[in-house]
């Protein structure tokens, strides 16, 4: 398409050697929209999957909160939320934050 509206606009005949070059230009052209495409699309999903994690992460902390307001031990709010026990008793021990 390129090459037959370049060879029109000039009104000269392009050699094969040109056509090819030009042809693996634009393959090249496509195949890095295609690969950037790609990224992007990994991006977008690793960016919802970190959102996902940080959304369950405060979901677990708010319960471990609640957990321990009504008594339960911190091995069993642990166990409950699968937070680590030593990142459990630094959760408790912060002020409201």
């Amino acid at each position: 398409m390129f090459v037959n509206w370049f060879s029109k606009m000039f009104e000269e005949k392009i050699e094969d050697d040109e056509i090819r070059k030009i042809k693996k230009t634009e393959e090249a052209g496509q195949m890095l929209t295609v690969l950037a495409r790609k990224i992007r699309n990994e991006g977008k999903i690793e960016g919802k999957l970190e959102g996902i994690r940080e959304g369950e992460y405060k979901k677990a902390v708010k319960t471990a909160k609640k957990l321990f307001q009504i008594g339960l031990s911190l091995d069993q709010i642990s166990d409950t939320t699968e937070i680590p026990l030593n990142e459990l008793k630094n959760i408790l021990n912060q002020k409201d934050s």
